[in-house]
C-alpha cells in the first residue's frame, strides 16, 4: 500500500516515473493558480509552507482525509500534485479538474488505476503493464 500519490500529466505509454530517465511530467499552472483550483475542486483547504513546498490539509467536515503536497522544481515550476493516504474519489476530482492522466505509487514504482477502486478499499489498483 502506497502513502504518496503523484498525479501528473504526460505522453500516454510511459512507464512509472520511478523509470524515468529524463522529467516527462508538463508543467500544471503557476503555484497560485493550482492552489486556487485545489481549494475550489476539493473545499477550502488549510495551507502553510514547509520549506519550499507548500502543504494543504483538509478540514474536520471534509468526507475523507486531505493531505496534499506541491513541491515546485527549482525554476518554480509546478508538474505533480502530491496526495498522501488519498481516496480514489479525491484524486478522481483533482485529476479531472487538472487533466491528468497519471497517477503514480513511487514506493512501490506501480501506476494507479484510480477507477478500478472505492474509498472503502484497503489497497489502490494498479495499472497494467505498459505495452
Amino acid at each position: 500500500m502506497s502513502f504518496n500519490f503523484y498525479l501528473y500529466r504526460a505522453a500516454e505509454g510511459l512507464p512509472p516515473m520511478n523509470e524515468w530517465e529524463e522529467m516527462h511530467a508538463a508543467p500544471l499552472g503557476k503555484m497560485e493558480e493550482v492552489v486556487r483550483k485545489l481549494d475550489s475542486v476539493l473545499g477550502g483547504l488549510h495551507w502553510s509552507m514547509v520549506e519550499d513546498a507548500w502543504n494543504g490539509l483538509g478540514t474536520e467536515q471534509d468526507r475523507y482525509y486531505l493531505d496534499i503536497w506541491l513541491h515546485p522544481d527549482e525554476d518554480g515550476v509546478l508538474r505533480f500534485i502530491v496526495m498522501n493516504k488519498a481516496p480514489p474519489s479525491a484524486m478522481r476530482k483533482v485529476c479531472s479538474a487538472f487533466d491528468l492522466n497519471y497517477v503514480a505509487a513511487p514506493e512501490a514504482a506501480d501506476l494507479v488505476d484510480i477507477h478500478a477502486y472505492d474509498d472503502g478499499d484497503v489497497y489502490y489498483a494498479r495499472k497494467g503493464p505498459v505495452t
